[in-house]
């Protein structure tokens, strides 16, 4: 599951390179084409996107737990 969320991402990030190229300002068509798939592909980038982050807030969490010998703040984190 996560490969196929990555490929998105980086599909994403493809289309984002292509929308950015003032070539395509000459074909209305792709670009329309391009715009409706970015359209489609941002909502599911976001949410990826916040699993990753609070993935790695827990991750990082955890990781100052386990090395933090002070009870009051281990009770904090």
């Amino acid at each position: 599951m996560f490969d196929k969320l990555d490929a998105i991402l980086i599909r994403f990030e493809e289309l984002l390179l292509e929308l950015n190229d003032p070539m395509l300002a000459m074909d209305q068509n792709r670009y329309r084409k391009l715009m409706k798939e970015h359209a489609e592909l941002a909502p599911i980038v976001e949410a990826y996107k916040a699993y990753k982050d609070a993935k790695q807030t827990i991750e990082d969490s955890i990781s100052m737990l386990e090395e933090e010998n002070d009870e009051e703040m281990r009770e904090l984190l």
